[in-house]
């Protein structure tokens, strides 16, 4: 399948899959179960899965409640992924925003590019981009954004 983009070109869809790292993986909805909780073992099975199947992209979530950190367990499953995006979720309100940069620059350059952020607070993620575009100039890097 394609789609159009800005400039009118066709171009192919992505296909993405979902990382269950809040602890909201089920085989039936609401129904936990123990072996599916959020945990290294099989949040890294799923992603690595994604990956060899051929997915574009895996959504990482972040979430308050139980789970795995997002920027954490992005960095560790980073050099298991071979052609795969991670798209991944940042709470900037929860982080001091250079350091969250110098984080997500980082990572980036672990994935060869092919990191992508997403936020529910599309003002702090802009605030991100500023600051890690003044960053980028140093490095020579880009991180995507996913609005």
């Amino acid at each position: 399948m394609s789609q159009s983009n800005s400039t009118g070109e066709i171009s192919p869809i992505e296909i993405s899959w979902f990382g269950a790292l809040c602890d909201d993986d089920y085989e039936q909805l609401g129904v936990p179960q123990v072996d599916l909780l959020s945990s290294w073992q099989h949040c890294s099975e799923i992603v690595r899965t994604a990956d060899r199947l051929g997915f574009d992209n895996i959504l990482l979530p972040s979430g308050y409640d139980l789970g795995i950190d997002t920027l954490s367990f992005a960095s560790s499953i980073a050099p298991l992924v071979q052609n795969m995006k991670l798209l991944t979720a940042v709470r900037v309100g929860e982080n001091w925003v250079p350091q969250l940069a110098r984080q997500l620059g980082t990572l980036n350059q672990v994935l060869n590019g092919r990191l992508v952020i997403t936020s529910s607070r599309p003002r702090c993620l802009a605030k991100l981009l500023m600051v890690h575009i003044a960053i980028d100039a140093q490095q020579k890097q880009c991180v995507h954004y996913a609005p």
